[in-house]
């Protein structure tokens, strides 16, 4: 899904023909803020869906669209304003949100 809306986004955003990878490593403080940031996305809309008395597996499925949402919606924001987009960021995401799946899918049930 994360793929779907990043593909999306490339359509809508202006096309640059430059693209600075160096600027954009795999590991950096900024990859380890996205990792937890999606992670705690995740886990609190996974929170407040099962609170609203929605099932465990729409739970997730509203807290993985949500988080996947919020996430494009950044990049996309960074290109605006910064004119980066990065898929590397969008892939510290997904990997944050599926570390929150693996981790509240063995949270008690309420």
């Amino acid at each position: 899904m994360i793929a779907h809306l990043a593909f999306i986004a490339t359509l809508v955003l202006p096309q640059t023909k430059s693209v600075v990878v160096s600027q954009d490593p795999w590991f950096s403080p900024d990859k380890a803020k996205h990792f937890l940031i999606s992670g705690f996305v995740e886990s609190a809309a996974f929170a407040g869906f099962e609170s609203a008395g929605i099932s465990r597996s729409g739970s997730f499925g509203g807290a993985f669209a949500l988080t996947a949402a919020i996430s494009v919606l950044r990049e996309v924001h960074d290109k605006r304003v910064k004119n980066q987009f990065s898929y590397r960021d969008l892939t510290w995401d997904l990997a944050g949100g599926v570390a929150a799946f693996f981790i509240l899918r063995h949270t008690e049930k309420p």
